[in-house]
């Protein structure tokens, strides 16, 4: 039961995240930004999350130690770039709105998570 309910925040969170990138960030296009658009994003941000995350993590992990951990903005940044590439109602132009990407959908999964727990 706590696994559905974190993944249900997780989905929010990166629900949540995507729309606050899109308004926020220069270069952080939506083509078509419905409700269902956004939902297929965020569960395909969510899967990449669980499935492929961890993976980088374990191979990243002496860099994420050397960065004292700053080193998962660039792994989240990549999961972005595969997220983009997968996606045709996404576009990211650049390496900053990348990078600002996944700070802002990291920021928003962290506030859906402490008001969940």
């Amino acid at each position: 039961m706590k696994f559905i309910s974190r993944l249900v925040s997780t989905l929010f969170g990166n629900a949540a995240g995507i729309l606050a990138a899109w308004y926020v960030i220069p270069g952080f296009n939506l083509e078509n930004p419905g409700i269902l658009e956004i939902a297929v994003l965020a569960g395909a941000l969510t899967v990449l999350n669980i499935f492929v995350k961890p993976v980088l993590k374990l191979l990243f992990g002496p860099l994420l130690l050397l960065t004292l951990g700053l080193g998962i903005i660039v792994i989240n940044a990549f999961l972005l770039f595969l997220l983009d590439t997968w996606s045709e109602n996404l576009t990211i132009e650049g390496v900053l709105p990348f990078a600002f990407g996944a700070l802002v959908i990291s920021a928003a999964n962290i506030l859906i998570h402490l008001f969940v727990k």
